[in-house]
């Protein structure tokens, strides 16, 4: 099991998403699986980061997502 866990500065890092956007996919349940350690203190694991990253993949920019 990957316990590799990484802050919202290290998801940022990760993603190259803004505070603010990474904030809003949350907030719409589109973003990557989280982690609300207390309500401020949230923590993302890489691995999952990472997977939500890869099934946004496209070969077109017309297509759909691919399946994972």
């Amino acid at each position: 099991m990957d316990a590799d866990f990484i802050d919202i500065d290290g998801a940022i890092e990760l993603t190259g998403l803004t505070r603010s956007g990474l904030a809003q996919l949350r907030f719409k349940g589109e973003g990557p699986p989280f982690y609300a350690i207390t309500p401020r203190n949230i923590r993302y694991k890489r691995s999952e980061v990472v997977a939500w990253m890869e099934s946004a993949r496209r070969t077109r920019t017309d297509s759909p997502a691919l399946a994972v």
